[in-house]
């Protein structure tokens, strides 16, 4: 019981930083829905990469998976500056440390205790924050907002399922809708009403837009990363460069950003090693 309640209120914190501007809403959502968080064991029965909601309230994950959206931003960061420098012409440009670092998410992900196998050099230990000078701050907030959003997306399979709007399990594509409407919301309750926090902080409310977005876009490059291989759609998901293509139209204007650029040379970096990896604005045949 000890450690359902301490991941209880790990989530409860987390999810009140992604979007503290929505703080009043999420409290009377933990009322209605009495979420619980079971934090399981890494290489238990269920799997390695678990994720997952399921009996009307209980979301179960483990510390492996949060460990990977925490790695997988600083790989996609390396990713998108190991790009950068190719295309400026940088002296010594190499993607050797975002190659290093993509065998390292893979340890993490297959090892029976991922805790054993070390960081790649200069990434923080999850849940710490190197100043606000240091390069590595900007991929250790940007971690806060993978974790959340994934959370999120869990959270309204839960509302699914105490409303009665929960997919059969033999509707497969009742099960794919809902792996769409759930990427809808988590991506929604991030960006939605960033002009309130813009308010509250006096600062740019684009600006603020642009992080979060950053933030989910590098939670689906930490998925594509988990899941290779296994892009396709499924009996109960839909393709995964589907699920980006929608959710990208979910994040607002339809013009092209600075987020959408720094995502596209993430995965764009992906793609020097894994071409057939899904992306924003790809299409895989």
């Amino acid at each position: 019981m000890t450690r359902i309640t301490l991941a209880n209120k790990e989530v409860k914190f987390l999810l009140d930083s992604v979007a503290p501007e929505r703080q009043v809403e999420l409290d009377k959502l933990w009322k209605k829905y009495e979420p619980e968080f079971r934090l399981l064991e890494d290489d238990g029965p269920a799997g390695q990469f678990v994720m997952e909601a399921g009996l009307y309230r209980i979301v179960r994950f483990n510390h492996r998976v949060m460990r990977l959206f925490w790695l997988g931003a600083f790989v996609a960061w390396e990713g998108y500056v190991s790009l950068h420098a190719h295309l400026v012409g940088e002296q010594g440009a190499s993607f050797a440390r975002f190659r290093e670092m993509i065998d390292n998410f893979n340890r993490v992900l297959a090892e029976g205790d991922p805790a054993t196998i070390p960081l790649p050099a200069h990434v923080p230990v999850p849940g710490s924050f190197p100043s606000r000078d240091d390069p590595m701050r900007g991929p250790a907030e940007l971690a806060v907002f993978c974790a959340g959003w994934a959370l999120l997306h869990e959270i309204r399979h839960i509302q699914f399922q105490q409303e009665g709007k929960s997919a059969a399990s033999d509707d497969r594509d009742a099960m794919r809708a809902e792996e769409f409407s759930c990427d809808e919301y988590a991506t929604k309750f991030i960006l939605e009403q960033v002009g309130e926090y813009a308010k509250l902080h006096s600062v740019s409310e684009q600006q603020v837009h642009f992080k979060r977005s950053v933030g989910i876009y590098f939670a689906l490059f930490t998925m594509a990363l988990a899941s290779r291989d296994r892009w396709g759609q499924t009996d109960t998901h839909p393709a995964f460069q589907d699920r980006i293509v929608a959710i990208r139209r979910h994040m607002g204007p339809d013009d092209i950003n600075l987020a959408d650029a720094i995502a596209h040379a993430a995965f764009g970096a992906l793609w020097h090693f894994w071409p057939n990896a899904p992306g924003p604005f790809k299409r895989v045949r």
